[in-house]
C-alpha cells in the first residue's frame, strides 16, 4: 500500500494519447448523448465548488483509507458508441514516460445517472494503478471478488463528463486496498478559443457541433507542386493537440477541390485529430483517393504563394500566403459517430 499521496491539484491536463490503441475500453466518442452537445458546453463548470477536490480542473480524485490519489496530468474521455460505454483515464506523470505512471481508469455508462458495478467486471468498473510499470505497477480494481463501486454521472456530452463515485478496491488475489467514499471526476474539453480566424491572422478555425474552435499555429505541407497546411492548437489541453488538422496535397492554385482530387497516390485528403482519434476524409496513397465510407471534404483555395523547390518530389519551403476554407465529414473507426466540420478556415504565411 502506498504510504504517500500522488496528488497535484494544479496539474495540466492534456489529451495526449493515454493507453494502448488496442484497449477497447477507450475508443470513440459518445454516439447517443443523454445530454445534447449544445446543452453542456465546454465551459459549463457552474463555477468552482468549494468542495471540489479538483478545483474546477480535469482529473480523478479519491481518498483510499486516508491516502489521497488525485491524478490530473493527462486526462482523456472516450466512449464506445455501440454500447454507449465511456472510459475516463487520469494519469500522474510523477515517473518518466506515459506508460510509467500511476493511473485511475473508469468505465461507465455514458449517461446521467447512478451506475453500479456488475459482477466479473461487466458494466461499470474502477481501476487504480499505482507505481511505475517498468518496475512493477500494482493494480487494484472493483471487478474482483470483494470489489464494488457506484458511479454517479452528473454531466455528460461529447465534450464533458463529470460526477462522483464510491468504491472498494481489491487486487487480483482479493486483498482489499481500501474503500473510497469521496471519489470525484471531471473531463471538460475547452473550445480552443472560440474565435473565427480573422483577416491577417495565421492559423485556422472551424465549427464542430455548433462550437467554434481556433487553432493558433500553421505550418506548410508543401511538396513537389502541391500545397498544404497543418493547423495546430497551442494549448495541450485542447482535444486536437498536438496534431490538429492536416490538409494534404492541395493544388497550389485558386479553386475548389474535393477530397480525392488528383492523381493516384497524390490525392487531396484531410486528417482531423480529435480526442486521441484520427478522423479522415480522403486518402492520399490510394488509386481512387476515396477515404473511409461516409467521409467527404472540400477545400477552397482563395490565395496562393510560391513553392520553393527542393530535391526530387520535395520542397524547401513556401513563400507567400496560402489560405482558404474547408469543410468535411470525417470518419474514424467503424462504430464511432462521424465529425461534421463546417466553416473551416486556414491561413499560412511563408517567408
Amino acid at each position: 500500500m502506498m504510504s504517500s499521496a500522488l496528488f497535484a491539484l494544479a496539474g495540466c491536463d492534456s489529451d495526449a494519447p493515454a493507453g494502448d490503441a488496442s484497449d477497447t475500453s477507450s475508443g470513440g466518442d459518445v454516439a447517443s448523448d443523454s445530454v445534447a452537445p449544445g446543452d453542456v458546453t465546454p465551459q459549463d463548470t457552474d463555477g468552482v465548488n468549494p468542495n471540489d477536490p479538483l478545483q474546477g480542473g480535469n482529473g480523478v480524485f479519491g481518498t483510499v483509507d486516508g491516502t489521497e490519489y488525485g491524478f490530473t496530468d493527462v486526462v482523456s474521455w472516450q466512449t464506445v458508441a455501440s454500447v454507449n460505454n465511456g472510459a475516463l483515464k487520469a494519469y500522474s506523470n510523477e515517473d518518466t514516460g506515459l506508460d510509467d505512471t500511476s493511473v485511475w481508469t473508469m468505465s461507465m455508462t455514458a449517461a446521467v445517472g447512478t451506475h453500479a458495478c456488475a459482477p466479473a467486471g461487466a458494466g461499470a468498473t474502477i481501476r487504480l494503478g499505482i507505481g511505475a510499470l517498468n518496475v512493477g505497477k500494482t493494480f487494484y480494481d472493483t471487478s474482483g471478488a470483494g470489489g464494488a463501486c457506484s458511479i454517479t454521472v452528473t454531466k455528460v456530452s461529447r465534450y464533458h463528463v463529470e460526477g462522483t463515485f464510491t468504491a472498494t478496491l481489491v487486487d487480483t488475489a482479493g486483498v482489499v486496498l481500501g474503500t473510497v467514499s469521496d471519489g470525484f471526476f471531471r473531463k471538460a474539453i475547452p473550445d480552443g478559443g472560440g474565435q473565427t480566424l480573422q483577416p491577417g491572422q495565421t492559423g485556422g478555425s472551424f465549427v464542430l457541433d455548433g462550437v467554434t474552435h481556433h487553432y493558433q499555429t500553421a505550418s506548410t505541407l508543401a511538396y513537389d507542386t502541391f500545397a498544404g497546411v497543418v493547423l495546430s492548437p497551442a494549448d495541450p489541453a485542447q482535444p486536437g493537440f498536438p496534431v490538429g488538422i492536416q490538409i494534404h496535397t492541395v493544388p497550389n492554385a485558386v479553386g475548389t477541390y474535393p477530397c480525392g482530387h488528383g492523381e493516384p497516390y497524390r490525392n487531396l485528403n484531410i486528417w482531423f485529430y480529435w480526442g486521441e482519434e484520427y478522423y479522415l476524409a480522403g486518402y492520399r496513397a490510394a488509386e481512387d483517393g476515396q477515404g473511409p465510407a461516409g467521409s467527404s471534404c472540400s477545400v477552397t483555395v482563395t490565395q496562393v504563394g510560391t513553392i520553393i523547390p527542393g530535391g526530387i518530389n520535395a520542397a524547401t519551403g513556401y513563400e507567400g500566403t496560402f489560405e482558404g476554407t474547408f469543410e468535411g465529414t470525417f470518419v474514424a473507426d467503424e462504430g464511432k459517430p462521424p465529425f461534421v466540420v463546417t466553416d473551416g478556415r486556414f491561413r499560412f504565411v511563408g517567408k
